[in-house]
């Protein structure tokens, strides 16, 4: 296999799910980038998707013919939010492209982790330490991150054309008016360095077991291991 097609979710997928409970967190919409099937694939003997948007919402139903026409019929379904829905827990969880479109990162981290006995995969969007473009500098070094809804319109000029080139992609709340508001997770709320998340997740109990950056740059990958400890304390 081409090295460039191997999708490093998948690698460390691969490694930690054979035989085990596993649940994806938020990877409905779209529904062709989900890793149920993949999880299935590799041998976990139960998968669930867990989502925020309602049980009628359009991509539930997209997300069932999928299945279908993977000819998997073994699977669960959750519509609710982690942080305050009882669920699981789960030997291995997967989360990707959610972290940066939350209001409190650190919440999140901490309930992905509640629910997981042993590893999570987290993709978030990410960007290096500086960014240097013909609209200025992003420095971003020393474990900063900008807050995007107050981010200058400076700093959005260059981090629009780090992210999405000349193609026009749209980064709500970066490079698209969007209205930041507690309960919305369509803007991104967060610019963060991949070392930031790492710190993130160590801060709420995960080990970095190893991380990847992908995508140009514009993202990271990390497997993270619950340690059962925080803060030096050990937890149920």
């Amino acid at each position: 296999m081409n090295e460039d097609t191997v999708d490093i979710r998948d690698v460390y997928l691969a490694r930690v799910v054979n035989g085990k409970v596993f649940a994806e967190i938020g990877g409905l919409w779209g529904a062709t980038q989900e890793r149920v099937s993949v999880a299935h694939h590799l041998g976990a003997i139960q998968v669930t998707m867990i989502d925020i948007l309602p049980p009628l919402n359009r991509w539930w139903k997209a997300f069932e013919q999928r299945m279908a026409e993977l000819k998997i019929d073994k699977y669960s379904t959750l519509s609710g939010d982690i942080v305050t829905m009882p669920c699981g827990p789960f030997d291995v969880t997967h989360s990707s492209g959610i972290l940066y479109h939350l209001p409190s990162p650190m919440e999140y981290l901490t309930a992905l982790r509640r629910i997981t006995l042993e590893y999570c995969i987290l993709t978030s969007a990410s960007v290096p330490r500086k960014v240097e473009n013909e609209y200025g500098i992003l420095d971003l070094s020393g474990g900063k991150v900008l807050y995007v809804p107050i981010m200058s319109d400076e700093e959005k000029r260059i981090y629009g054309k780090f992210y999405s080139g000349d193609d026009g992609a749209v980064v709500f709340g970066a490079n698209n008016q969007d209205r930041f508001s507690r309960t919305n997770y369509v803007p991104w709320w967060w610019i963060l360095t991949g070392e930031a998340i790492a710190s993130m997740c160590r801060s709420a109990g995960w080990e970095v077991v190893e991380m990847s950056e992908n995508w140009g740059g514009r993202a990271h990958t990390f497997l993270l291991k619950n340690t059962g400890r925080f803060d030096g304390v050990t937890v149920g």
